[in-house]
């Protein structure tokens, strides 16, 4: 396994297991992140063609008094929400 040094007035240093388990927390809260920054990018772009206010709509009327091609937007964006990425 490769050691994590530090630089510490120009003389590297190992970092303790500390420092390592706190560094790899803050990767994993920043990948997590830019997962669901990616996530939501890709819900802003089935805005577009189905705004939240006509999904809240449509379930309200229910989903089956639509034309299929907004049933199809509709279940597009509900499984997208599905997988929504827990911080």
């Amino acid at each position: 396994m490769t050691q994590l040094t530090k630089l510490v007035n120009g003389v590297r240093q190992n970092l303790t297991t500390l420092e390592i388990s706190t560094r790899s927390a803050e990767e994993i809260d920043t990948l997590a992140g830019l997962v669901y920054s990616d996530w939501m990018n890709e819900i802003r772009a089935l805005d577009v063609d189905m705004p939240r206010y006509i999904e809240d709509m449509m379930n309200a009327m229910g989903v089956n008094n639509f034309p299929e091609i907004m049933q199809e937007r509709y279940n597009a964006k509900q499984d997208m929400r599905a997988e929504k990425p827990v911080l």
